[in-house]
């Protein structure tokens, strides 16, 4: 995969999510648009993130991929950040069920996610337990 268009593309998403999840940022974003914008990152952009660590050639040894899984860690804590409860559950219950995680690791990566962890941290959690053989 080209981590670095990985990386840039998360990095937007994660722009793009902290302002316009936030009304105070985004007030001429009516209601329904932003509850649209909630249905597509909970529906897609959410499970595109955890895919993206198993495409080819992704590799956390790697400095490129370790930066790009440092950028998707950090994009789950501003889904945590904005949306609270709601992306917790969908992430223990949708996102990573629909790329066959088992629902143990789910809910211990749900659960790391809402601590107050930073996006190196929650870096390491992930690799430990999703690419180091945890699952």
């Amino acid at each position: 995969p080209d981590t670095g268009a990985q990386t840039t593309a998360i990095k937007f998403l994660d722009k793009l999510s902290s302002i316009w999840l936030d009304p105070e940022k985004s007030p001429q974003v009516d209601a329904s648009l932003r509850q649209a914008f909630v249905h597509l990152l909970l529906e897609k952009a959410s499970v595109a993130s955890i895919r993206a660590t198993g495409l080819p050639n992704f590799n956390a040894q790697d400095y490129e991929c370790f930066e790009c899984l440092e950028r998707i860690c950090g994009f789950h804590l501003t889904l945590k950040a904005h949306l609270g409860q709601q992306w917790l559950n969908y992430l223990a219950e949708k996102t990573l069920p629909a790329v066959s995680c088992p629902s143990y690791l789910a809910i211990e990566y749900a659960t790391e996610v809402s601590k107050d962890v930073t996006g190196k941290q929650l870096r390491d959690v992930f690799q430990r337990l999703f690419l180091d053989g945890g699952h």
